[in-house]
């Protein structure tokens, strides 16, 4: 089967910096977008899922044609510094309820949840294996939780430069072991792996038999064709792991949004 092809979107309520990792608008107009450049889906960027009209959602995405394959938790770490890892136990508390909530919210869709900057990071003054009984417990709890509503959870393995915290491949396979969950998998992100993998081709190699998502982007973080990596040979490595579920784009939105969005199917659709 043939990848499909997702686009990393902001929902209405979640305003980051103009030239972020997300396409922002009113999801009419994201939608409209995906489907005139020939997208598949959509992989929402949320931050609190009470916020959201999810009617309105299922209605565009039946209209448009265009699926919900993975909801995106960084920016409840990133504009609400909430984490499984942080010292404050309230601040724990409310990192789940937040993740139960869009656990539900995935679950109306058939949509995986990833799991990436809202593990959190570890403290100097906190010690290691506290911080990581922390992270544990709420891998074990939130597992529990996406298994009774059937919804698959992917650990993002996150360069040094966001995090401390299971930055390689390696060290999220070995972490996706540990938990030991069906519903606890993997995912990789190409410039993750550029920084902290030998290579991307043992990056894939390791990843492969828990890879549930992949996120696509440049060298620098931006659209495909204003860096230097090869993605004929990448698109490639991806679909020799046997691989044949969604990749996302998750791009600085440069030079704008709309030229990102129009450039990235134009540089990656041909290669499915």
């Amino acid at each position: 089967m043939p990848l499909k092809l997702a686009y990393v979107v902001a929902t209405p309520d979640l305003k980051v910096p103009e030239g972020g990792m997300v396409f922002q608008g009113n999801f009419s107009e994201s939608f409209s977008l995906l489907k005139k450049h020939d997208f598949d889906g959509m992989e929402m960027m949320v931050r609190d899922p009470s916020e959201l009209n999810l009617d309105e959602i299922e209605r565009l995405s039946r209209s448009f044609g265009i699926e919900i394959p993975v909801i995106c938790t960084g920016e409840i770490y990133g504009r609400d510094r909430i984490s499984f890892m942080d010292p404050v136990e309230d601040i724990r508390l409310e990192a789940l309820s937040r993740t139960r909530a869009v656990i539900r919210l995935a679950a109306v869709f058939g949509a995986k949840v990833n799991i990436g900057r809202l593990r959190g990071k570890y403290y100097s003054h906190i010690p290691k294996e506290i911080s990581e009984e922390w992270m544990y417990s709420a891998f074990a709890r939130i597992s529990e939780f996406a298994e009774e509503k059937d919804v698959i959870l992917v650990l993002e393995p996150a360069t040094h430069v966001y995090t401390n915290c299971i930055t390689s491949t390696q060290e999220g396979v070995d972490v996706v072991k540990r938990v030991g969950s069906e519903n606890f998998r993997l995912m990789t992100d190409l410039f993750h792996m550029n920084l902290e993998d030998e290579s991307m081709e043992e990056g894939f190699s390791k990843a492969s038999p828990y890879l549930e998502h992949i996120h696509l982007c440049d060298s620098n973080r931006c659209p495909p064709g204003m860096g230097v990596f090869d993605f004929p040979m990448i698109m490639d490595l991806i679909k020799d792991t046997g691989y044949d579920g969604y990749v996302s784009a998750e791009v600085f939105q440069e030079p704008d949004q709309y030229s990102a969005i129009e450039m990235t199917s134009k540089a990656l659709r041909p290669l499915l």
